[in-house]
């Protein structure tokens, strides 16, 4: 089981806590560019069922910066949705279906 640890959320206006998980992607993959630290943040919100303008204000970036992040880590874990990304995640041990 992946460990959880609370952080605070961006969305100050219900104060509520974001759990983050403790458990990371490889930092590369064979035949890829590295996984970026970014990328990273946005798998973690995009597996607690954040969509990219939530993420995008959680993060306090654009929607389109947070699709990009997205996109790019499609491409390196060779996934052509994000359905497919959110399964190859859990798969590589990121996340589990109790946290999305």
């Amino acid at each position: 089981m992946n460990s959880v640890e609370a952080t605070p959320s961006s969305d100050v206006s219900n104060n509520r806590m974001i759990p983050r998980l403790t458990h990371h992607l490889p930092s590369s993959l064979p035949h890829s560019r590295p996984i970026s630290g970014r990328e990273k943040e946005c798998a973690d919100y995009l597996l607690k069922g954040l969509s990219a303008k939530e993420i995008g204000k959680a993060l306090g970036l654009s929607h389109r910066t947070i699709e990009r992040h997205l996109l790019s880590l499609r491409k390196k874990l060779q996934c052509n949705k994000t359905s497919a990304l959110i399964v190859k995640l859990i798969e590589l041990g990121y996340g589990s279906l109790h946290s999305i």
